[in-house]
Formats: C-alpha cells, sequence, structure tokens
C-alpha cells in the first residue's frame, strides 16, 4: 500500500511521454508488444494460422489462447541499449580486473568518458528492471491491465525506468546501489543475488 502510494503520486507527476521536458530523458529500450510469430492465435470461427491456412496437427497442441497472448504481449521487457548517458567508470584495480576483456576492450576503445552501453553486461539488471517494472504494473494498472489501455498511465510507469541518472529505478541507479551494497561495478555482470540487494536497495523505506 505504501509503494501504491508513493509510486502513484510520483508517477501522476511525471508529464507524458510525449511532453516536451527541458531535459531530453532517453526511455529504456522498453518492448512492450514482442514480435512472437509462433504466438498462433485461434478462434473457433477462425481455426487458421497466421498464414491463413487451417494446421490441423498443430491446432489442439500448440494454438495460443487470445487470452494469454494478449496477457503476455502486456508485459513489459526491458532489454540492452547504447547511446544513452554515460555511466563513469571506476578507476579501482579490483573492479577493473573482473571486466571481461570485450567489455574492457569496449569501454575504452568506444566509450571513452564511460559507459554508454550495457550490452554484454548488463542482462541481470534489465532482468531486474524488468520484473520491478511488472510488479509496479500490477500494483498500479491491476492485473487485468492490457495494451491500449491506461496509455498515459503506462508511459509514467516506463518513465521511472528511463536510462537517465535522475529516474528512479534506471541502469544508473541500479550500478550506483551495486557498487555501494555489494561491491559490483560499471561494466561488471551483476548476478541474481547483487540485482536483488540492487532492487531492495533502489526501494525507499516506508520512513522514507
Amino acid at each position: 500500500m505504501y509503494l501504491r502510494r508513493r509510486y502513484g503520486a510520483w508517477a501522476r507527476s511525471m508529464p507524458p511521454r510525449n511532453h516536451s521536458v527541458t531535459r531530453p530523458v532517453s526511455p529504456a529500450e522498453v518492448n512492450m508488444q514482442p514480435n512472437v510469430p509462433s504466438l498462433t492465435t485461434y478462434t473457433a470461427n477462425n481455426p487458421h494460422s497466421s498464414s491463413g491456412q487451417p494446421d490441423a496437427s498443430t491446432l489442439n497442441d500448440t494454438a495460443w489462447p487470445n487470452a494469454f497472448v494478449s496477457d503476455f504481449e502486456s508485459r513489459i521487457w526491458i532489454t540492452y541499449r547504447s547511446n544513452f548517458t554515460p555511466i563513469p567508470r571506476t578507476k579501482s584495480p579490483e573492479a577493473i580486473s573482473s571486466l571481461t576483456l570485450g567489455v574492457r576492450l569496449r569501454s575504452q576503445l568506444m566509450d571513452p568518458q564511460g559507459f554508454t552501453s550495457d550490452t554484454g553486461w548488463g542482462c541481470m539488471i534489465r532482468s531486474g528492471q524488468s520484473l520491478l517494472a511488472n510488479a509496479f504494473s500490477v500494483l498500479l494498472l491491476g492485473r487485468d491491465w492490457r495494451r491500449g489501455e491506461k496509455e498515459e498511465e503506462e508511459s509514467k510507469l516506463i518513465s521511472m525506468f528511463a536510462d537517465h541518472p535522475e529516474a528512479p529505478f534506471s541502469i544508473h541507479k541500479f550500478v550506483n546501489r551495486g557498487a555501494e551494497s555489494c561491491g559490483k561495478y560499471p561494466g561488471e555482470w551483476f548476478g541474481p543475488s547483487a540485482t536483488a540487494k540492487c532492487i531492495q536497495s533502489v526501494l525507499p523505506k516506508p520512513e522514507q
């Protein structure tokens, strides 16, 4: 209930995604409608595959109910992204040595100002963001919410995960909390435990 009040108020204070702002906010790469060609749907009056041809051999075994597809396509998916506000690199020798060779080379050759992409190291952070975003979706929009409904509220919710240092659940916030709470640094792969600690850390305590 506390989170509903706190973040419901925060989301309501945010401008719609197409609102003009003085500082551009770059949203996290979110796929709200994944391209899932295998999720063929059938109805009683139209038992055809996406090609328009009946497929009796798979009609009973692999047909996905429309309700399932609608629910699936309404889940929030946050994934790798590039060209966001740089995340400064740490100068700690221990942290640098923990980076994979590919991440180290890419950061030195392509991102001299810091990490502007989480490709190769941000998968668990993005999974944690997706988990948290879908939890907020249920909390703020309701479990029965589907894409195309409450579009302004949806946009404001997603903006909380924008790839910008000021967004409350940005990758920047996760990385900062990772360094503080579990010794994980920019460019370093976060495991499930570290990501869970980051989620706990970015959520404010009730007294805050």
